[in-house]
C-alpha cells in the first residue's frame, strides 16, 4: 500500500512539475523518461529522465 501511495505522490508532483516547466524555458528538450527494474528482490526502483539541451551557452544548475 505505501508502495502505490508513494508511487501516485511521484505521478502527480511530475504532473505540477510538467506544467511549472512547460511554463519556462525551453533550452531543455525531453528525450526520455522511464523506471529501471531493480536486479534484485526489495531494491529501490530508479526513475531514468534524460533531457537535450538545445538552448546556447552553458547549462547550469
Amino acid at each position: 500500500m505505501k508502495g502505490k501511495a508513494l508511487i501516485l505522490m511521484i505521478l502527480l508532483l511530475l504532473l505540477v512539475n510538467l506544467k511549472f516547466l512547460n511554463a519556462g524555458s525551453t533550452n531543455f528538450v525531453l528525450v526520455d523518461a522511464y523506471w529501471t527494474i531493480p536486479l534484485v528482490a526489495g531494491a529501490d526502483n530508479t526513475l531514468i529522465v534524460k533531457v537535450e539541451y538545445k538552448g546556447s551557452g552553458t547549462a547550469e544548475n
